[in-house]
């Protein structure tokens, strides 16, 4: 029996392009995001430039347990990583140690080495009974972290600027770095020595470590002693009549110094509860950084890290006087500052509420009632 044979070619064709259609459009819907193009020309495609700055607007991933990015000339906070944890602070102690002793005492006090003073850790291996001025000291407690040089720092001014007698000079300077930090506002910083050992309630957090190393900035010869990566400290002894000169030749802790462009300080700091704790400076220009790490197990990458981050998201503008012209401002009689403002691509620059708070703090006229 010969069976008779039905061609469906063209049918099968038709229905088979038809699958293939619908087969491909439920695919492209299923990969292209919503309200994407899935196929954009190359005007509507990111251009490299733009692309890097995207991924700038994205904080670096870091080690520490808390980070703080501060713009040094306003104290705006930039970008803030458990910035008011209460850590460890190590060595950062020791810019407190030098603001007191740069406020209270004379670069060129003489003080004399005591033997409770030599005490462990860091030093830069003072002398029993040496005798050394108070700007050498600073030299080696910031720049090589001498405990021995920053507990003779407290020792002398505690006894002979704020009334301390023997033993008791080293506590009466620790309580007035506390008071210090209290007229500062820094709620989450207290002392219990001057040198930065591991204690229960010696502690601070990053932010207020910032705030802490823009005063240390402010003033001229911590902030030239911080900038520095090697000195050589000079005391002396004495026989008799004669003075024997005695060297100490230091290196700066800070590895940026040298190595990050614009780095200009300010202080490390290393102990077994703090883990690693840095607070750098870097000035370009106009452009100023602090950033802070506490509790960071590579604090020279994460510091680099922030400082990138913050050069590529911020950039740093005149406050132009006829934007912000009125007899209150005018009659202060100060002149335009400049302020980091976010940089949101390469071509526009947007103004955020903080830094119109910034303007109206570096403009406001000061305050005719004395403070209490």
């Amino acid at each position: 029996m010969n069976s008779r044979r039905v061609n469906h070619t063209p049918l099968a064709r038709l229905f088979g392009c038809m699958l293939v259609l619908c087969f491909g459009l439920l695919t492209s819907a299923a990969s292209a995001p919503p309200g994407v193009n899935p196929t954009p020309s190359d005007s509507d495609r990111l251009t490299q430039t733009e692309m890097t700055t995207l991924r700038a607007t994205s904080p670096p991933p870091l080690t520490a347990r808390a980070a703080v990015l501060m713009d040094t000339d306003t104290g705006r906070v930039l970008w803030s990583q458990a910035g008011d944890r209460r850590l460890p602070m190590a060595s950062t102690t020791k810019m407190m140690t030098a603001l007191l002793a740069s406020e209270l005492a004379e670069p060129d006090e003489v003080a004399t080495v005591q033997p409770r003073d030599l005490v462990s850790g860091s030093t830069i291996h003072l002398k029993k009974r040496e005798r050394i001025t108070i700007e050498q000291l600073l030299y080696g407690a910031l720049i090589q972290s001498g405990n021995d040089a920053a507990v003779t720092i407290a020792d002398h001014v505690g006894r002979e600027h704020l009334g301390g007698v023997g033993d008791e000079a080293i506590q009466v300077f620790v309580n007035e770095m506390n008071e210090r930090a209290r007229r500062m506002g820094l709620l989450d910083t207290h002392f219990e020595n001057p040198n930065g050992f591991d204690a229960p309630g010696h502690y601070s957090s990053a932010l207020d470590l910032a705030r802490l190393g823009r005063e240390v900035l402010k003033d001229p010869l911590l902030a030239n002693i911080v900038a520095t990566a090697e000195y050589r400290v000079t005391g002396y002894t004495e026989t008799g009549r004669e003075r024997i000169p005695v060297y100490h030749h230091v290196k700066t802790t800070n590895e940026l110094l040298g190595t990050y462009r614009g780095a200009n300080g300010i202080k490390t700091g290393t102990t077994p509860k703090a883990g690693e704790a840095l607070v750098a400076s870097v000035r370009r220009g106009d452009s100023g950084l602090i950033a802070v790490v506490l509790g960071s197990s590579d604090r020279f990458s994460d510091v680099r890290s922030l400082f990138d981050w913050g050069f590529a998201r911020y950039q740093w503008l005149p406050l132009a006087p006829p934007l912000f012209d009125s007899p209150a401002r005018a009659a202060t009689g100060r002149q335009p500052r400049v302020a980091a403002v976010q940089r949101w691509n390469t071509d526009l620059t947007f103004y955020d509420s903080a830094y119109w708070v910034a303007t109206e703090m570096l403009y406001a006229p000061a305050n005719p009632v004395a403070a209490p």
